[in-house]
């Protein structure tokens, strides 16, 4: 099993999911990219939430959503 596939898997055994970013501005390049991750394999958060950069990638992301 690959990796998405084994993550997908974990994920879907719960009925929402959450996103929560931490903050420290050199990390905000990093959410995106973990968040790009995700959003590739598929799993989609119903919840975001952070703190400092994490709360402007979450509005960011929230407010953007999927069409």
């Amino acid at each position: 099993m690959n990796a998405p596939a084994a993550i997908r898997e974990r994920v879907g055994r719960y009925p929402v999911v959450a996103l929560v970013l931490q903050g420290g501005g050199a990390l905000g390049g990093y959410q995106c990219g973990v968040y790009e991750g995700l959003h590739e394999a598929g799993i989609r958060p119903n919840w975001f939430a952070g703190i400092s950069i994490g709360a402007i990638n979450a509005a960011i992301l929230a407010g953007n959503p999927d069409d």
